[in-house]
């Protein structure tokens, strides 16, 4: 069981969390992600890759109640780190 704590939570939060999980438990893994998240769907597809060339500007913006950016971070980290 994992609990977040110290953040802003919004259910967008959550999302990016669980998919932040995922890679961790299966890092050396190919994995298929099914999700009905269009916004985690949409910070993988290119929005993440925006905001770090924004300099995290607008992520305020994207997250209903606060920027966790350093989670926003740490997936597009997690996600470069992966082969395919």
């Amino acid at each position: 069981m994992v609990q977040l704590t110290g953040v802003v939570l919004s259910n967008n939060v959550a999302e990016v969390a669980a998919v932040v999980l995922c890679l961790l438990a299966w890092r050396n893994a190919h994995l298929m992600v099914h999700m009905d998240s269009t916004f985690v769907l949409g910070l993988i597809n290119s929005r993440l890759l925006a905001m770090e060339r924004d300099s995290w500007g607008d992520t305020l913006q994207h997250l209903s109640r606060g920027p966790p950016t350093p989670l926003l971070c740490y997936l597009l980290y997690l996600l470069r780190d992966r082969a395919g």
